[in-house]
């Protein structure tokens, strides 16, 4: 059997009743349903449709209402401002973030004078600093080379 259904009979239905279909129509439609059960699909399409308006008008809000959902949700959903990870300043408590703050500065500050101390227990004198850090260069051997190339690279100045 053939597929009689298509785009043009949905049209139909969702416009005409069956009284108001020209014979044309009416016999393309005629081939899939009675006239009866064409005028019930229609009745029901119509509903949907209405239903559907109603439902919109009524799930609408007034500007005002909506400005007010709108407010309240911001005000709900305000983000929260973060130092560190997920430490929270509450802008109440202003008090207890600077002392916390001033905690940690100090505690900082404590640490860290005793790591400077600790390494400047042992100073080297001069003589050991020189010793570690000066070197002879005539104890380094000279390059020999076959490579006209690596010599050449060799005597540069720099």
């Amino acid at each position: 059997m053939e597929n009689l259904y298509d785009e043009t009979i949905e049209k139909l239905i969702s416009e005409k009743s069956f009284s108001e279909l020209n014979l044309k129509e009416k016999e393309k439609v005629l081939q899939l349903y009675t006239s009866l059960e064409y005028d019930e699909i229609h009745k029901y399409l119509i509903a949907i449709k209405l239903n559907g308006i109603k439902e919109k008008d009524r799930l609408s809000l007034s500007s005002k209402n909506k400005k007010e959902l709108q407010d309240y949700f911001k005000e709900k959903n305000k983000p929260e401002q973060r130092i560190f990870l997920n430490f929270q300043i509450n802008p109440f408590n202003v008090k207890r973030t600077a002392v916390l703050a001033a905690s940690l500065g100090i505690l900082f500050f404590i640490i860290y004078g005793k790591v400077i101390n600790q390494s400047n227990d042992y100073p080297l004198s001069e003589e050991e600093f020189n010793k570690y850090t000066t070197f002879n260069t005539q104890e380094i051997p000279k390059y020999n080379s076959d490579d006209e190339t690596t010599d050449y690279l060799m005597k540069m100045q720099f």
